[in-house]
């Protein structure tokens, strides 16, 4: 029963876009970039929590378990993932579908909101203009892989997230 099942982990479509739009005193900049058709399998402690020492994710809260956790004949209550029972049966962390999601995305890069002030006093001052704006980086994610970034897709998901970044910031020139 051993076949191929998904895409590669490497996207076969990456994109990227961007828009610059002034009206009157206001601007706006973003960008966006994304990927499609690839697929991200789940690996190490994102199917096995606790795997290496490693922490586990929320997510596991959603799992077959025993009703009472001491007591191994008591009833099973069914959930989402298997069983958490580390050095156990290796059927529940083999390779299937069941691990195996969708990983297209879209990403807001980056995000500028400005507004120029354009008044008399400022010439008294010797400026010539100023502008005031809010950016941001890495401030939205469309996806379908919940708590798993996109862009690092090595299934096991050991590294440093995506920062997201807030600024604000005065332009002034002289």
């Amino acid at each position: 029963d051993n076949q191929v099942i998904g895409r590669t982990d490497v996207p076969e479509i990456t994109y990227g876009f961007g828009a610059n739009v002034t009206w009157k005193r206001f601007s706006l900049s973003m960008d966006w970039a994304g990927a499609a058709n690839f697929d991200f399998l789940k690996a190490s402690f994102t199917v096995a929590p606790f795997f290496a020492s490693q922490i586990a994710y929320a997510l596991f809260m959603d799992r077959w378990h025993h009703e009472d956790p001491w007591d191994p004949n008591s009833k099973w209550i069914p959930g989402y993932y298997p069983s958490t029972i580390n050095a156990g049966s290796s059927n529940n962390n083999r390779v299937s579908s069941f691990w195996l999601l969708n990983g297209t995305y879209i990403r807001l890069k980056a995000l500028n909101i400005g507004y120029s002030i354009d008044m008399s006093f400022l010439k008294k001052l010797k400026i010539q203009s100023l502008r005031v704006y809010l950016s941001g980086q890495n401030l939205l994610t469309i996806s379908k892989l919940g708590p798993f970034d996109p862009e690092n897709n090595n299934g096991r998901n050991n590294y440093y997230p995506q920062q997201k970044t807030y600024n604000i910031g005065l332009n002034l020139i002289f």
